[in-house]
């Protein structure tokens, strides 16, 4: 801050222009007016004042155009530019294009597969009368009445010590496929729907021991376990997306092995549960089957 400036007593001057920008050595100071520090519009111009005033003078008094505000305004709408207009999509993503064939998916084949053993129906009503009692309880008594009336089982099968409910899923996976006259190796999705949990080893997602076992080489697996009530009509909605997603998903195998956990085998005052496998085949191969035209699941409550 040197030189001539170095003792005037308005910072500004010594430090630079008004925006606070230090000049270079000799250079000439010139203070900015308050209607062009504060950008405020130049009548003569049409424009803001400040940076862009300067340059379009700069450019009007070289001949390179810069023409105003007013001009640009009394010109007519032919000369004014024109803003681009972007195709109107119709549709949204995801949709199919226009003569594509819709893939149809076919119920090529369904087996079950129950226990040699069997238990009778008031045994495990008796074993389990805290239960059911709990669950009774909560309905009105002639709701009662009707249901110890009309149950309707006499007898539910089970699985005898030492066996899992996985050999009746196989079982019955087997059985479907013959039905179907598929070769296991063509299965391309596996899915596992089972509904009761279960007890110990039932737990354990299936599909892979079973793809072994079958011998599937490249199927895609999965599992969707404990799904209530309606797992069969989920998986049959999944496996119905999947494969309209991939036309490499041409046949699906759907299987299901359950058993209700210890102490659970009454459900009052819907049933008395036993144990089962069951296996469902659909393919988009097939012409000849049921069609699967859709498939609807609704909840009802949180």
């Amino acid at each position: 801050m040197g030189g001539r400036d170095s003792a005037c007593p308005d910072p500004v001057r010594r430090l630079g222009c008004a925006d606070g920008h230090r000049r270079g050595p000799g250079r000439r100071l010139r203070r900015r007016s308050a209607r062009r520090r504060h950008h405020q519009p130049d009548e003569a111009h049409g424009v803001t004042t400040g940076i862009r005033h300067r340059r379009l003078r700069r450019k009007r008094d070289h001949g390179c155009g810069g023409s105003s505000r007013r001009d640009s305004d009394s010109r007519g709408a032919r000369d004014r530019p024109r803003a681009r207009l972007r195709p109107r999509r119709t549709g949204h993503r995801g949709t199919r294009p226009a003569g594509e064939a819709v893939m149809t998916i076919h119920l090529a084949a369904c087996a079950y597969a129950l226990p040699e053993a069997s238990e009778d129906a008031a045994s495990v009503l008796s074993r389990e009368r805290v239960r059911v009692e709990a669950a009774l309880g909560a309905v009105t008594p002639g709701l009662r009445r009707r249901v110890e009336a009309n149950l309707g089982i006499a007898r539910v099968r089970v699985c005898a010590a030492g066996e899992q409910p996985y050999y009746l899923a196989r079982r019955a996976a087997i059985e479907a496929l013959d039905k179907a006259g598929i070769p296991a190796g063509r299965v391309d999705l596996l899915i596992d729907y089972s509904t009761l949990p279960g007890s110990g080893t039932e737990y354990v997602p299936m599909t892979h021991r079973l793809a072994t076992d079958l011998g599937l080489e490249a199927s895609l697996n999965v599992n969707l376990k404990f799904s209530g009530c309606a797992a069969f009509h989920l998986a049959v909605k999944l496996a119905a997306s999947l494969m309209r997603a991939d036309d490499q998903l041409r046949v699906a195998l759907l299987v299901a092995a359950d058993t209700p956990p210890l102490g659970s085998r009454s459900l009052m005052p819907i049933t008395v549960q036993g144990d089962a496998g069951s296996a469902v085949v659909l393919s988009s191969d097939d012409s000849v089957s049921p069609e699967i035209v859709s498939t609807a699941v609704l909840t009802l409550g949180g």
